[in-house]
């Protein structure tokens, strides 16, 4: 019972960040050009609001990201959509989305991070 309440905590604390990272809930979907401004680069993320994630996105092509264990991939901008493909994670699948600005954040599916200056 005890570890349930950990879980149910942990789940509705990273609820809670989640919805404090988003900042107000206007967005703004970014065009190519935006993106091509904000990438490459290295970010913070996090994923549903729970788990944190450092990415290094390069130049090159390719993304690395540490969320306990390490994992590397590619990643590519299809006009004004994001593409990501990790080894690992994601079951391996390639994932496009579009990506929006909400306050100091930036939001696509379930991922919210910022660049790290």
């Amino acid at each position: 019972m005890e570890l349930f309440r950990v879980r149910v905590f942990g789940f509705l604390a990273g609820l809670l960040v989640s919805m404090l990272l988003m900042g107000p809930t206007h967005s703004k979907e970014l065009s190519q050009r935006e993106l091509r401004q904000l990438f490459p680069g290295t970010f913070v993320a996090y994923a549903h609001g729970v788990a944190r994630i450092n990415l290094i996105v390069r130049a090159d092509g390719t993304v690395h990201g540490r969320m306990g264990k390490a994992d590397s991939g590619t990643w590519r901008l299809n006009g004004n959509v994001l593409c990501i493909k990790f080894k690992r994670w994601l079951k391996g699948r390639n994932r496009c989305s579009k990506v929006s600005k909400s306050g100091a954040w930036y939001v696509t599916g379930p991922v919210t991070f910022q660049k790290v200056p």
